[in-house]
């Protein structure tokens, strides 16, 4: 049951529930930042992460923590949820295509509208996880933004 689990609570926007940080990365006031979420939504919808992977996490000290606290939290708020207080049901059906939207994949998997309100609560746990995080990161591609607009005035 435990892939089962995976993919029908916990892969929101891809492994490590990248989906809130593309929204984050979508609200961006850093150019950069706003152009790879515009780049990423679609394939995060689809719970393809690499492009924001690759984009802004891989090797970046301010999100790879953030990364790491995903695969820590989502998953033992998945089991809190399904085996101490019953809430979220264990998934009935095996649906394991990965690329199928939350909570499409959520419903099929479930049938249940509790289900559904725990993966919403799941990705807002995950956003509020990544927030402060992103915005430490999106601090340091502001001022760096401004620097070099500043050397691109004088030149």
């Amino acid at each position: 049951t435990d892939g089962l689990l995976y993919c029908t609570y916990m892969w929101v926007g891809g492994i490590g529930c990248t989906l809130p940080l593309v929204i984050l990365l979508l609200r961006s006031k850093a150019k950069s930042l706003n152009s790879l979420g515009k780049a990423c939504i679609v394939p995060s919808i689809f719970n393809i992460n690499e492009p924001v992977i690759f984009g802004c996490v891989a090797w970046n000290p301010y999100l790879m923590l953030p990364m790491w606290l995903q695969g820590i939290v989502i998953p033992l708020l998945t089991w809190f949820a399904c085996k101490v207080i019953a809430f979220a049901p264990i998934p009935r059906i095996q649906f394991e295509l990965w690329y199928c939207p939350y909570p499409i994949s959520t419903w099929i998997s479930t049938g249940s509208i509790r289900a559904i309100i725990f993966v919403i609560i799941s990705a807002i746990v995950s956003g509020l996880i990544w927030y402060p995080f992103f915005k430490a990161y999106e601090k340091s591609i502001l001022d760096r933004e401004i620097v070099e607009g500043k050397e691109k005035a004088q030149v």
